[in-house]
């Protein structure tokens, strides 16, 4: 249940920034959109800056898992397979 909290939130701040400026939302607006309570949403993040962090957090976890066995000199040389390995992750992330 904590997860899917959680989750529910990442997403719909993800959601809510691809309309308008971070600095313009509000914690209302995205307990709504996430179909939580603000007490849930305290529970889990201190402000939506928290759930912004943690959104940024994952991504760079995940870039780094992606990419750990890529080189640098191998990327400078053929970039290509990395650009469609990083293609195909986003791809099957996209939804």
């Amino acid at each position: 249940m904590v997860d899917k909290s959680k989750k529910a939130v990442k997403e719909a701040l993800l959601e809510i920034m691809r309309e308008k400026d971070f600095n313009q939302i509000t914690v209302n607006e995205l307990i709504k959109k996430a179909g939580i309570s603000r007490g849930t949403f305290y529970t889990h993040f201190s402000n939506i800056e928290d759930v912004r962090q943690q959104l940024i957090e994952e991504l760079y976890a995940r870039a780094d898992s992606l990419f750990s066995g890529c080189k640098a000199s191998d990327i400078a040389k053929n970039p290509y397979p990395t650009l469609l390995m990083a293609a195909k992750y986003m791809k099957e992330s996209a939804d």
